[in-house]
């Protein structure tokens, strides 16, 4: 394990998610993995109360040059299980911490509510959630 990262993670169990967030936009290196996990749990705990699954978050090449998405979260029709979901992020921006937060937000929102969304993806459900974690300050420092 890299230097960086073992500061990272023992930073992250002694300060405040804020504080972490803060300390990782102000690093020149991309974000790892296991960095996003970390981010992941945490954004669990802060933000939707211990409520979502433990899911992988992980790096993809391919959704952003096949769909032009920063981010893509795929479930299981309605199984909330953690085995079956999965967020992806676009690799292209592992350099932009912001955007890669701010995305990874926006899945876990999708996340929350996997098996009770709209017909649209981004319907009313959607906004409110993303509503909330703007109001709980959960982008602050972001954008």
């Amino acid at each position: 394990m890299n230097l960086m990262l073992l500061v990272l993670l023992l930073h992250m169990h002694t300060t405040t998610l804020d504080e972490a967030k803060t300390s990782t936009l102000n690093q020149t290196t991309p974000l790892t993995e296991q960095q996003l996990q970390q981010f992941y749990r945490g954004f669990n705990e802060t933000y939707f109360n211990g409520n979502l699954p433990d899911i992988p978050v992980t790096y993809s090449d391919e959704i952003y040059s096949q769909f032009g998405a920063l981010g893509m979260t795929t479930c299981h029709s309605g199984d909330k299980t953690g085995e079956t979901c999965h967020i992806r992020l676009a690799s292209q921006f592992k350099d932009a911490s912001s955007t890669i937060l701010e995305a990874e937000l926006h899945e876990a929102c999708h996340v929350s509510l996997e098996g009770q969304q709209d017909t649209d993806d981004h319907g009313p459900k959607f906004q409110k959630c993303m509503k909330r974690l703007a109001n709980a300050d959960a982008f602050e420092g972001i954008w």
